[in-house]
């Protein structure tokens, strides 16, 4: 109406409510884990059944490792020989064949370590001297060399030394009784080892059939393709390590002779039979031989020992290991080809030869 105030009213503007967050809802086939979490329990779960396998693998094996190692030496034994065999099978029976084999072998170890004795009894006492008179020499260079060392205290060391002995001869004891213990073990196993070798080589196809007739029907063509490749991958990795070894042996035994250092046929089987022993065998032979032609030919005959070791176990061999079996660089091969033959790679040919049978089947 006329006259009258209009009153303007102001309306409040509704504030929107919040966005209620709700639960996802999960299928009957869905998991409300997160995928991250889920993944990571499922590798948990399946590491750690893996752990307990080990261990328990482990455990076996060490409760049986009386048993295990002769055999495990064996297969590679039988690797190495099988070749013969299998050439004398063609003429005669085949246990015929692994026997003349084992005993061929059999013959040939003792022969050489006959030999060894023979030149060790011929060369002690040569080195006995020999190292007496280098004993002297060292005393009288610490009294009138430049160390200026006294007489009466080399003699009170010496007496010092001789005195530790006879207090620790108990000692000593109980360790030459382990010796021989572990000796009489070390025999055991051999005659394990040689038994095994034996019927690897005459019946070796019909225990691995048999064993392949335990296993279900689908894997037994799988596993013994398998295994057959790797069997012919650790055959080639043990004779490439004895051509090693025999490189080695050889080596250092015609550089011990060459340098007039005693006892050189001894010293290259002893290398020879080190370069077997994974990861410090080379190294402690070689040191051997080095201290032996320090006792007997003085420092600089030492020195030119240490080259003549250092030159050959250092130097390139014809032989070179499988590299199908895992995908490395030229480089690395190149770089870890020593390392692998001289220290680590003799402690794994039957895991290599896993690893290759693995590659087969993938």
């Amino acid at each position: 109406m006329p006259g009258r105030a209009r009153t303007h009213t102001t309306e409040a503007t509704p504030t929107p409510a919040a966005p209620v967050t709700r639960p996802r809802e999960v299928g009957p086939g869905q998991s409300a884990v997160p995928a991250g979490v889920r993944i990571a329990s499922e590798w948990a779960w399946r590491l750690g059944v893996i752990a307990v396998a080990l261990y328990v693998l482990t455990r076996v094996f060490a409760e049986f490792a009386g048993i295990l190692v002769p055999i495990l030496i064996a297969v590679m034994l039988a690797s190495l020989l099988h070749p013969i065999t299998d050439g004398m099978a063609r003429r005669i029976p085949r246990g015929l064949a692994a026997l003349a084999t084992v005993l061929g072998t059999l013959l040939l170890l003792v022969a050489l370590f006959g030999l060894v004795g023979q030149q060790s009894a011929a060369g002690f006492p040569e080195l006995r001297t020999q190292a007496i008179d280098g004993f002297g020499q060292i005393r009288t260079w610490l009294a009138d060399g430049p160390l200026n060392v006294q007489t009466e205290d080399i003699s009170r060391y010496v007496d010092q030394a001789d005195q530790a002995v006879s207090e620790n001869r108990g000692a000593l004891t109980a360790g030459a009784l382990g010796a021989a213990s572990t000796l009489s073990h070390l025999a055991e196993g051999f005659f394990i080892a040689l038994f095994a070798v034996f019927f690897f080589l005459s019946s070796g196809h019909r225990i691995w059939a048999w064993l392949l007739r335990i296993l279900p029907g689908a894997a037994q063509r799988p596993l013994d393709d398998a295994a057959r490749s790797g069997f012919v991958t650790l055959s080639h990795y043990v004779r490439a390590t004895v051509i090693v070894a025999a490189v080695d042996g050889i080596g250092i035994g015609i550089g011990a002779a060459v340098l007039s250092v005693p006892l050189a046929l001894p010293l290259g089987v002893l290398v020879f039979l080190g370069a077997f022993i994974p990861l410090v065998g080379a190294i402690l032979t070689g040191a051997v031989a080095i201290l032996v032609a320090l006792v007997a030919q003085g420092p600089v005959t030492a020195l030119l020992m240490v080259g003549v070791v250092v030159l050959v176990q250092q130097s390139p061999t014809p032989t070179r290991p499988p590299t199908r079996s895992a995908p490395l660089s030229p480089v690395t091969a190149a770089t870890a080809d020593r390392w692998r033959y001289r220290a680590g790679g003799r402690r794994s040919p039957l895991a290599r030869a896993i690893g290759r049978s693995t590659a087969r089947r993938t």
